[in-house]
């Protein structure tokens, strides 16, 4: 048997890649960044939801303000809100579990990044009606996990 039959790979030719080997390195990432972006967006749209129906709040002029959530709930700008809000949760308890999953996504943020996630986090709890802006610093404070896929696959 001659050794010049086989053929010869060169380093720089490309070779076909299994592309469920690939998807399945490089979803979770993808799925963090879409996360970190949709989740504090959501949040945003629901402070500029309830700033909107605060200036101008449906019913009869001459009404009180709804007081529980089901009464907020019943007019359609703050059933809309409501679903953001609940849509926003969801989106990041899916996001720090899948965080916890991978822990090699929690080591992109750096320090400066988790004070900017923590003051936005307090600016949100503060009841100072700045929920819009805190969902930005949130926003903000997640940027770096909205990385493409590209480092995952080339570590693994």
């Amino acid at each position: 048997m001659t050794t010049h039959a086989l053929p010869t790979e060169h380093p720089s030719t490309p070779r076909p890649v299994d592309s469920s080997a690939v998807s399945s390195r490089t979803h979770p990432t993808e799925r963090v960044g879409l996360l970190a972006l949709a989740a504090p967006l959501m949040l945003f749209a629901h402070g500029i939801l309830q700033w909107v129906d605060a200036v101008t709040p449906l019913g009869d002029p001459g009404s009180a303000a709804p007081h529980t959530t089901l009464e907020y709930a019943a007019g359609s700008i703050g059933a809309v809100a409501t679903v953001l809000l609940v849509a926003s949760i969801a989106a990041f308890a899916w996001l720090a579990a899948e965080v916890l999953r991978h822990p090699a996504l929690s080591r992109r943020l750096s320090v400066g990044n988790m004070v900017v996630a923590v003051v936005g986090v307090v600016t949100i709890a503060a009841p100072l009606g700045l929920l819009p802006l805190g969902a930005l610093l949130v926003l903000v404070g997640l940027a770096p996990l909205m990385r493409g896929a590209e480092t995952t696959v080339a570590a693994a």
